[in-house]
């Protein structure tokens, strides 16, 4: 799942990132950590991970409180959130194309 130095990325559980617009604007934008260390439980199973932020200070995090992403798991998720709106803005722009590059007496106006 996590690997030592691997770059990862936090985010609200709840989070449906309905309000990205541009993928890879926002993965840009975002800050990552590096995974310096992993903690588990009596039981063996991974509880939390240890980060490093860009002044070398280590973070504990636990894994269940947050969506934890690395570049590629944010983006293929964001996709998969936003499929159906990127389809939707794809044919709005393609409708707003086709009609105001014609001589059709409508005009798109936009949404």
């Amino acid at each position: 799942m996590f690997n030592v130095g691997n770059f990862v990325s936090f985010h609200s559980i709840n989070d449906e990132f309905e309000y990205v617009n541009d993928i890879e604007r926002f993965i840009d934008d975002t800050t990552f950590y590096e995974i310096v260390d992993k903690l588990s439980d009596e039981n063996d199973n991974l509880d939390s991970i240890v980060v490093i932020n860009n002044q070398g200070m280590r973070i504990s995090v636990e894994i269940d409180e947050y969506q934890i992403h690395t570049k590629e798991s944010l983006r293929d998720t964001i996709k998969s959130k936003n499929y159906k709106y990127a389809d939707i803005c794809k044919k709005i722009k393609q409708l707003y194309r086709k009609h105001n590059n014609s001589d059709s007496s409508f005009k798109f106006q936009g949404v």
